[in-house]
């Protein structure tokens, strides 16, 4: 088992967040618009989602390879730019999966106390950054050293009830906050991860250093086996991995067509309790120079390396645990969730009775406690006609891999509301290559892939109404004496009234 979990972690090394909405975050009628800035209003009265279609999202990352970008077609078929690729596996080599879906969604206007909403959410990620030195190992050897200590591993299993509060306060400030309660299924990670693989010009001799620690909790459950039918409640409702997590957001209005919102979401994490296995490797090194072969009799040396082989390959794994000895504990430890910073300013360009234009500059930072975050600049359009359609369109640059090209669409059918989003159309661009006197289409590049469907019923004004105009009260005349009668005091002066048990109009005796 030992022997299984080493080359765990050191392929955790070798092998393999967020999810960014750039698209949807530009349509406000869409709910889930507000899920990176809490502050940002909502101009419906109430929604409801669709139990089971209200969200559903895909998020992959590749930065690891691009078809487009490494394959090159010659007059004799496809061959391998070596040159590409030691370019491209200079960056993070990420590749992840986040996929999750909304269980149940719904908000509320409640007067002046401001905005309310609901959710439950399952949602389920993986994320690996494969180091740079070991993937250019076939390629380049160790020459300069091989180092894997930005290597980085990410799974996370969970589910999120989040209750969340939006207020406008006057005309300039927003305020919005979001609590989460997160029930965990499964977690793994890779902890303080350190190593290199060096060799002596002059005696070969290679010298390994190395540490780190695998986190897991829960894995085994499915390493085993499964689960029987009997354990299924358990899973469900009897663990006691727990933990909160909070959105914040804040917002401004400059003059009366922009915007500015901030938001920070995701901030805190969840405690792993139930079925932990904590794999350590202290700090520790090993220098190899080789097997020794001992004296082999060249008429049976094919039958004596037959029957050697597996010895010595016993014999260098138990060499390998002798000098990296692994720790294996079932501590609890505390997992913090991937925050995101998220900055938009949005202006409202047109303004027109039945259609609204409107730009938006985004700018996304993640936070980097499992590999570098993410980090993107978006550019966007939004294009709204009445309350039945809207259509959205944006660019942007990540921190690493090509530039990307989204959009989005939210269809208003009465009350149902349908919205499609993609982040990156450009993972539908495809080159031609030639292989075998056959041609194909691959990929051509795309760093990510976001995908995002959901469907709603919202009641009330989603496109707001502007009040008809009324204009100032007519002017009236200074007075209301003819022409013919202007020789006399337009005001004359007032007659003196006399009332029932007032001193006005009394005569003096």
């Amino acid at each position: 088992m030992k022997r299984l979990l080493l080359g765990l972690l050191a392929a955790g090394c070798t092998a393999g967040q967020a999810q960014y909405d750039a698209a949807v975050r530009l349509i406000d009628r869409i709910p889930q618009h507000a899920t990176d800035l809490p502050a940002s209003d909502h101009p419906s009265q109430f929604f409801i989602g669709i139990p089971g279609c209200s969200g559903w999202v895909l998020h992959a990352e590749n930065g690891l390879l691009y078809p487009g970008k490494v394959l090159r077609t010659t007059p004799t078929g496809t061959a391998i730019d070596v040159d590409a690729v030691r370019s491209l596996w200079t960056g993070t080599n990420r590749i992840g999966v986040d996929a999750h879906g909304e269980l149940l969604s719904v908000g509320a206007r409640m007067g002046r106390m401001g905005f309310l909403t609901f959710s439950v959410k399952e949602r389920v990620a993986m994320r690996t950054d494969v180091p740079s030195d070991l993937l250019l190992l076939p390629i380049q050897g160790t020459f300069g050293g091989v180092e894997w200590g930005d290597a980085a591993l990410r799974l996370d299993h969970y589910r999120e009830t989040a209750f969340g509060w939006q207020r406008t306060w006057g005309n300039r400030l927003r305020t919005g906050i979001r609590a989460k309660l997160l029930y965990g299924y499964e977690h793994a990670d890779l902890q303080d991860v350190t190593g290199g693989w060096t060799t002596d010009p002059a005696t070969w001799v290679w010298t390994f250093q190395g540490a780190g620690a695998l986190r897991t909790s829960g894995i085994e459950r499915w390493s085993s086996g499964g689960m029987g039918s009997g354990d299924a409640k358990g899973y469900i409702t009897g663990l006691n991995n727990r933990g909160v997590a909070f959105d914040f957001g804040v917002g401004t209005s400059i003059g009366s067509r922009t915007r500015v919102d901030i938001g920070v979401t995701d901030f805190g994490g969840i405690r792993w309790k139930d079925e932990n296995r904590v794999f350590s490797v202290v700090p520790s090194s090993w220098t190899f120079s080789g097997l020794e072969l001992g004296t082999i009799d060249p008429s049976s040396a094919p039958d004596v390396l037959a029957d050697t082989l597996d010895v010595w390959g016993d014999a260098l794994l138990e060499a390998v645990e002798a000098h990296f000895p692994i720790e294996e504990t079932t501590e609890t430890f505390w997992a913090a969730l991937p925050a995101r910073f998220t900055v938009a300013a949005r202006h409202l360009a047109i303004d027109r009775p039945r259609m609204r234009g409107t730009a938006v500059l985004t700018l996304m930072q993640e936070s980097g406690q499992f590999g570098p975050g993410n980090r993107a600049i978006n550019l966007g359009w939004c294009q709204e006609v009445g309350k039945m359609f809207a259509l959205a369109g944006t660019v942007g640059l990540l921190r690493e891999g090509p530039p990307t090209a989204g959009a989005a669409i939210a269809l208003n059918l009465g009350p149902l509301q349908l919205h499609v989003s993609s982040d990156n159309l450009l993972a539908l661009r495809t080159v031609d290559l030639r292989m075998d006197d056959s041609n194909f289409q691959v990929p051509a590049s795309a760093a990510i892939h976001h995908v995002r469907v959901g469907m709603h019923l919202v009641f009330g004004s989603s496109f707001p109404t502007k009040p008809k105009s009324t204009g100032p009260p007519p002017s009236l005349p200074a007075t209301t004496r003819r022409d013919s009668e202007s020789y006399l005091s337009p005001k004359p002066d007032p007659i003196p009234c006399s009332l029932p048990g007032a001193k006005a109009g009394k005569r003096r005796r």
